[in-house]
């Protein structure tokens, strides 16, 4: 669309932009000798700027069929005729390798959307798929926790990151559905601020599994709208699980087996190891967290706390003095968890050019982390000393901006994180943070 042209006379109308992105004309104003009230074209349209104003930048979109290449670069989708698409927002490169290169297209996969809340039922849109898995920050006020939701437990039923407060089930102020592009909020509580409250900015962060699958066959097949095979037997069987193999993530909830003081196991269905796991009870619990970066398999963190390794009393007993496998994860009873419990595990696994959990050693200065991707999203957390659980994204600012999964305080803006095309930047700091020198870090990543 064309930008509208500026009026030299008092009292008449500038021109109008044209439909399509246009910026609207402005008028000129004696006094100061200046075009008044113009605007720039619209952002990723093309339109032109009106009265002398900036254009708007457009679109570039590559499409090929999924059986001649593949290729990496600007945000990378899949559709219903086979083919690969990659759309470039902003200035980028595609990255073109054989058939086998870099296979998956993480939108398809994963998302982040950023919102306003309405304070009523909203339905937020942008996401790309129906999730299975959705994560929640109030971005604007503090004292607001995480809101996690998933479609195993049922999508009214919210957990916090930075709690270890039991799930709840308010359908007032809480998650409504998951939608076939996205989620539906709804806020009539006055003052609640949950994950729609009016004029409140909010962060999604959307995960896809395997969809609503909570009757399964063990040992079987064709387990999954994703592919996923069937979940192998261990010692507990899942009374619920979400699995997307593809993508390395799965939602897996049980009942704890009665046995007392014994190791246990549960299938988690991806058919490759973890390398990040959350594991909690949905009663008053502590979150677990386990990572292929800490030092031994028997190390854990808390996600509702800023504990390193060391500060925490480090048990066999943990894990069941067992290793996490293709098949299983595990956990000791009357230990890490109480008989008779519900437990709810989040689980991902490495993806090449999708997904990674690694480590890094801090600097105290200029320092680049490589994934080997452009992420859209990292969880950062030091592990030889306490640390925060820092979380950030690239639609919130292209990590620049931090929130804190142990924390219910609002977005701390301007930190200094970068991201890059194949990996990211902590901030250089002397503090105990990101990129403490010396210091001993792991992170988690999705391109």
């Amino acid at each position: 669309g064309g930008g509208g042209g500026v009026v030299f006379i008092s009292g008449h109308t500038p021109g109008t932009a044209g439909s399509g992105g246009g910026g609207a004309g402005g008028s000129w104003n004696t006094g100061t000798s200046a075009i008044s009230s113009a605007t720039a074209g619209t952002v990723n349209t093309g339109g032109g700027g009106g009265s002398g104003q900036t254009g708007g930048a457009g679109v570039v979109i590559l499409a090929y069929p999924t059986s001649s290449i593949t290729a990496t670069g600007g945000e990378k989708t899949s559709r219903s005729d086979g083919q690969f698409v990659h759309t470039f927002n902003t200035s980028g490169t595609l990255t073109v390798g054989g058939p086998t290169f870099h296979t998956i297209a993480p939108a398809d996969h994963f998302k982040v959307v950023t919102y306003t809340g309405n304070g009523g039922t909203q339905s937020i849109t942008g996401v790309g798929f129906n999730p299975d898995f959705v994560w929640v920050k109030n971005r604007n006020t503090a004292g607001n926790p995480h809101e996690m939701a998933d479609i195993v437990r049922g999508v009214n039923y919210t957990l916090n990151s930075n709690s270890s407060n039991a799930q709840y089930n308010n359908l007032s102020y809480q998650f409504n559905s998951f939608n076939a592009d996205g989620f539906t909020v709804i806020d009539d509580s006055a003052g609640n601020y949950g994950v729609n409250g009016n004029g409140e900015t909010y962060v999604a962060w959307c995960w896809k599994a395997g969809g609503s699958l909570n009757t399964f066959n063990i040992n079987g097949t064709g387990y999954g709208s994703a592919g996923a095979a069937g979940l192998a037997t261990g010692t507990d069987t899942p009374t619920g699980a979400s699995v997307n193999t593809k993508a390395g993530f799965s939602v897996i909830k049980l009942t704890a087996n009665s046995t007392t003081n014994s190791n246990r196991t549960v299938a988690h269905g991806l058919g490759v190891k973890p390398s990040f796991v959350l594991f909690r009870r949905t009663s008053n619990s502590a979150w677990f967290v386990w990572s292929a970066g800490l030092t031994t398999e028997n190390n854990y963190l808390y996600l509702q706390d800023t504990y390193g390794v060391g500060a925490l009393t480090q048990n066999a007993n943990i894990w069941g003095n067992q290793s996490f496998t293709s098949q299983h994860i595990s956990w000791r009873n009357s230990y890490t968890f109480s008989p008779n419990e519900e437990l709810i595990a989040y689980v991902w696994a490495d993806i090449d050019g999708y997904q990674k959990t690694g480590v890094y050693t801090g600097t105290g200065g200029a320092l680049t982390v490589t994934t080997g991707f452009q992420p859209r999203f990292v969880m950062i957390k030091r592990t030889d000393s306490s640390g925060q659980w820092v979380m950030l994204d690239e639609p919130r600012g292209s990590g620049d901006n931090r929130l804190y999964a142990d924390s219910n305080s609002e977005e701390h803006t301007g930190q200094g994180e970068s991201f890059t095309s194949t990996g990211f930047r902590p901030r250089q700091t002397t503090t105990n943070d990101t990129n403490t020198s010396g210091g001993n870090y792991i992170y988690f990543a999705i391109a």
